[in-house]
């Protein structure tokens, strides 16, 4: 084990980790060479995403620590498929904004915090949809990135893109009202939203 290797080993006992974690022994027992991008990224992602997790335990106990987990370390690629939605649809711009409200609001409903509903809409607002169909679709791309495109998440998208559809030819109603407003169609019922 080379002597920078040993050096992490060393400080991650300090801290409190077991000899026997798997980080430690893949540590110890890797010959972990830095001409390798593969195994260092793997290496560097597997200590991240336990850091990540145990810290986001410690403050959001009752929280899905996979799902929070994923929207701290993947915020800019959750964002990005936000705004690619948006994009063209948006009659007003304020991406940023939009995609940002969105994002706060899947956090609060991870954290058992207060989901704002769209009453009124405001600039910072998306202009279609209702707080739980982009909660829906946040969970979906986390789904999607961790197990492909399945059956399930493949439907719903078929769904965001028919709405998004509607949207470009005016023929949707805008998602202003309380959580429980329909979208679009009886279709998205099945997804609870």
């Amino acid at each position: 084990m080379n002597e920078k290797i040993k050096e992490l080993v060393d400080k991650l006992i300090e801290r409190g980790h077991d000899e026997n974690e798997p980080i430690i022994l893949l540590l110890k027992n890797a010959e972990l060479k830095w001409d390798n991008p593969e195994q260092v990224f793997c290496l560097h992602c597997f200590i991240n995403e336990q850091t990540m997790r145990n810290v986001l335990k410690l403050l959001y106990p009752e929280s899905d620590d996979v799902a929070l987990s994923f929207l701290f370390q993947h915020y800019d690629f959750i964002e990005h498929q936000i705004k690619a939605v948006l994009e063209d649809l948006s009659k007003d711009g304020c991406i940023c904004d939009k995609s940002r409200w969105i994002l706060k609001q899947w956090f609060n409903s991870l954290t058992n915090q207060k989901v704002e509903y769209i009453t009124e809409r405001k600039e910072y607002h998306p202009d279609f949809g209702h707080v739980n169909l982009w909660i829906q679709f946040c969970e979906t791309t986390m789904n999607i990135y961790y197990k492909g495109f399945t059956e399930s998440n493949l439907e719903f998208m078929k769904i965001m893109n028919k709405m998004a559809m509607e949207v470009y030819h005016g023929r949707y109603q805008s998602g202003v009202g309380s959580e429980n407003h329909t979208m679009c169609s009886d279709e998205t019922q099945k997804f609870n939203i």
